[in-house]
């Protein structure tokens, strides 16, 4: 297509080429991944069945530590009975007779709960934490990675299982501040979760503070904090958001794993983790105890694994711009 006349004649032009923002292209190349977008209509679903867990229990007419239907979910010998449509049990019945369905949904709820709260702790603390020792190097920078190589460390597992034991009891710990719920078992979790974060935020800061539109932000007279939150910081939220996204279905696990060797949340809060544990003794004569609670926590966190990865590739600059 020929444009404006000059001295050497039309000017071409192209037609049909649109520009794209940034965050165009960012969803543009999320969409491409199938596998992606198919764990972030997983999660959705996850997230509206954890929380209409109560109108499901109310449709259903089970609470989730209801023991009413004992008689007719329990077999002679004691061992639960399966899925029955007669009485709702859709699920089943777990070892204490109660409705598995009702407890999955909650269970959900609990998982999800923990996650984002321990992830939300991780975050804000592996955060603080890389920005200062990536920003201010030296002495800061020593004493942060040197936590962090204290923390990576640790047996996390057994300091766990040791830290909410200690506050299981009636008393729990600081003076009665923290006991057994969902608030300790996230706050144990993000405790031992951030130094992963920290170690990819001050990475990230460590390149950036020598760029020229920091350098630029200091002649300006800009002090340091304004720097690192208003300058730096919005640059370094991409890896941020992957990684975040990635820690979630860890956080899980571990919610799963404390919950399965009886010292997560109390029993009377349904959990994966605690229905695998109630299971496990006798998932080879009632094989829905294990399937259902082991297939969701399958699910959700292969979801969110799977939404991190299209998250990493869209917000990578190196992959391929579409046409």
């Amino acid at each position: 297509m020929a444009g404006p006349e000059t001295e050497l004649g039309p000017v071409p032009t192209l037609a049909g080429v649109e520009g794209r923002s940034p965050r165009e292209l960012i969803l543009a190349r999320f969409k491409r991944d199938k596998f992606a977008i198919a764990g972030l209509i997983f999660i959705i679903f996850m997230i509206l069945f954890a929380v209409f867990a109560p109108l499901i229990a109310k449709a259903v007419g089970h609470e989730p530590n209801s023991v009413a239907f004992l008689r007719q979910m329990t077999q002679d010998n004691g061992l639960p009975k399966g899925p029955s449509f007669q009485y709702k049990f859709f699920f089943g019945a777990d070892t204490a007779g109660r409705d598995l369905f009702v407890r999955v949904a909650y269970g959900a709820r609990t998982s999800l709960t923990i996650a984002f709260l321990a992830t939300g702790i991780a975050v804000i603390i592996g955060v603080s934490a890389g920005l200062l020792a990536g920003f201010y190097r030296g002495k800061v920078d020593t004493v942060v990675s040197r936590t962090i190589d204290v923390v990576l460390s640790l047996p996390i597992l057994l300091l766990a299982l040791g830290l909410v034991s200690a506050c299981s009891g009636s008393e729990g710990c600081l003076a009665g501040t923290l006991r057994p719920g969902l608030t300790m078992v996230s706050l144990v979790i993000g405790l031992f979760s951030w130094p992963y974060i920290a170690r990819i935020v001050r990475g990230q800061v460590l390149s950036l503070r020598e760029k020229e539109f920091v350098e630029a932000s200091r002649a300006q007279g800009s002090n340091n904090a304004r720097i690192m939150f208003r300058d730096i910081l919005p640059n370094v939220a991409a890896p941020i958001i992957v990684y975040t996204t990635l820690i979630i279905p860890n956080n899980i696990l571990f919610e799963a794993a404390l919950s399965y060797l009886g010292v997560g949340v109390p029993d009377t809060t349904a959990s994966w983790g605690g229905s695998l544990n109630q299971a496990s003794g006798v998932f080879t004569v009632a094989w829905w105890t294990m399937l259902f609670p082991g297939l969701f926590l399958f699910a959700t966190t292969l979801a969110f694994n799977l939404v991190g990865d299209g998250l990493r590739d869209a917000l990578d600059p190196r992959t391929d711009r579409l046409e």
